[in-house]
């Protein structure tokens, strides 16, 4: 099965009040410069956008890449948006003669994560945070 996502959980605990303006272009332009090492990376902010960051959290216990959108500078709960990745959902490994297949679904996988994280941004906008799940494998 190819990458997909699909909304998850309640995302427990999130930030506690409604992004203005100016904290929902950092958010977008923060999920944005993911690139796919950056899904992942060892734990801690991964891309930092003004008033918004994406952290990695590490791995859950079934192996899948935890990922926040945070808010910065603020204190108590800063969520705002979360993806999990299933391990499934990574490139093959770089060998010779493969770099043109180990770059097409890197580009796959980052395309749906960003599309996860957008979706989950935009229920945390609409009242209704939610944690959205990245499956399946690469297709190419």
């Amino acid at each position: 099965m190819a990458i997909q996502s699909n909304q998850g959980a309640v995302l427990n605990n999130p930030f506690p009040l409604a992004l203005n303006a100016a904290r929902h272009a950092d958010a977008v332009t923060a999920i944005n410069a993911l690139n796919y090492a950056n899904l992942w990376a060892a734990a801690g902010t991964q891309t930092n956008v003004g008033t918004m960051r994406v952290d990695f959290q590490g791995l859950t216990g079934t192996g899948q890449a935890n990922l926040q959108l945070q808010v910065n500078g603020v204190g108590g709960h800063t969520t705002v948006a979360c993806i999990l990745i299933n391990p499934t959902a990574q490139a093959v490994a770089p060998m010779a003669g493969n770099a043109a297949r180990v770059a097409a679904q890197q580009a796959e996988v980052r395309r749906v994560a960003v599309a996860a994280f957008m979706n989950s941004l935009q229920n945390f906008e609409q009242g209704n945070p939610r944690i959205w799940l990245v499956t399946g494998n690469p297709s190419s």
